[in-house]
Parts: structure tokens; sequence; C-alpha cells
């Protein structure tokens, strides 16, 4: 076949060499691959080695229900008058789970896995409601409304700011308190403004609560001095 051979340009006696085939530029995508493997490998170690995630903290209020004794002669007597407490009324920033502070002027900030273990606007009712049972011996005061008899007064506060200062460590803000007669009419007994400025016992949001237990303890002072002027 030597037409077929002059074609392929071989010559009798010679072998064919193998045709070279050209090879595809495969290691800058196999470094590629390499390295995308390492950092992958490199994201999971550190994962592994990262500890777990902080816990998170419930934080309470102190309970104020013994925090004063009820005056001695009206212990003796049974309560002649009702007082609902409605649900006290919290700036908006607070009413949430986190356990919120004012950072500066204009910022608010939150502590690390801190939160209220219920609503803050719960717990500062029935606290404070507690705090004032135990100092009206002479009225039987009951939270948000009176099931037993209708209300002789009905006492609504409102705190118009409230904020904890992390820098300065203390509790600062304005309560507004109007004391109302218990029937449809509402008219107005008693209306006036307590300032609140409480240091807090110690750094966190531990202290933070304490320090707004003490305000309520004071708040509730101030209202049951008033209550009693009542006729």
């Amino acid at each position: 076949m030597p037409f077929l051979a002059s074609l392929l340009g071989l010559s009798r006696g010679q072998a064919a060499e193998p045709t070279a085939v050209p090879t595809p530029m495969h290691a800058p995508a196999a470094r590629s691959r390499w390295a995308m493997q390492a950092s992958l490998c490199a994201a999971l170690l550190l994962a592994g080695c990262a500890g777990p995630e902080p816990r998170a903290t419930l934080i309470t209020l102190p309970s104020l229900a013994g925090s004063a004794a009820a005056p001695a002669a009206a212990v003796a007597s049974a309560p002649a008058r009702w007082l609902a407490v409605r649900r006290v009324q919290l700036p908006e920033h607070l009413q949430a789970r986190r356990v919120r502070f004012r950072a500066d002027a204009s910022t608010v900030g939150e502590w690390p896995h801190a939160f209220w273990a219920e609503r803050l606007e719960v717990a500062v009712s029935r606290e404070f409601t507690a705090a004032l049972a135990q100092r009206l011996g002479a009225w039987q005061v009951c939270e948000g409304t009176c099931a037993s008899a209708p209300p002789h007064a009905v006492l609504l506060v409102e705190f118009s700011t409230l904020d904890f200062r992390r820098d300065r460590g203390r509790l600062t803000g304005s309560a507004r308190l109007l004391v109302t007669t218990g029937d449809a009419q509402a008219r107005v007994l008693l209306a006036w403004q307590e300032a609140i400025d409480e240091p807090a016992p110690r750094e966190g949001p531990q202290g933070q609560a304490e320090a707004l237990g003490a305000a309520l303890q004071r708040l509730a002072d101030a209202a049951a001095r008033r209550l009693a002027s009542l006729p």
C-alpha cells in the first residue's frame, strides 16, 4: 500500500510515531480547587474549636411583696376602700424581652445575652402593686381591676421617661401618677409627678433590675402618702 504509506508520510521499515495530544492547562484549576478545599477545612476546624454560644441569662425584678410592713392600726381593721392599680405604662423602647440601657443621649444598647424573664410592664405592674398594698393598710389594692367590689379609686402610673445610664450606673426618669374615682365619671382626685434617680448597687443587667426595684419602692412610698391624704 505505497500510496497509503506516502499519504501518511511513512516509508517501508519506519514505525509510526505516536501522535502528540495537546494537554489542557489543568494546573491552575487544580491549584484553585486545592485552595478552596484548604479554606473550607480551616473554617471547619475553627468552627469546631470555637466554644458554644453563651447561655441566655433571664433577669427578674426583686420581689417587693414584703418591702414594707402595713401600719399596725390598719392591720387590726378590715380594709374599708378598694383601689384598682392599672397596668403601668413604660416607654416603648423598654417594651421588649431584651434588657436595654441608654448608651448615650441618642443610642439604646442591650446587655449581651440578657433577657427579661417576663414582659417588663407586667413585672413592674405586679411588683409596684404589691409594694403599694404593703403600705396602704386602709385600702384593698387590686392589680388591674377589683373583681370582688367596684373600686373606690383608680391609680394610673405612666413613666414618661425611664433610662438606665450604663456609663453612670444610675436609673433616671419621670413618672406621672393620676388617681381618679372608680365610677364612670372618673373624676380626678390627685395628679402629680415623681422624679426617678436611683443608683445601681452593682454592674450588669441584674444591677439595673435592682435599681428599678428600688425606684418602684420609692414610688410606692410617694403614692401611699398621697392616697392616705384622701378623705
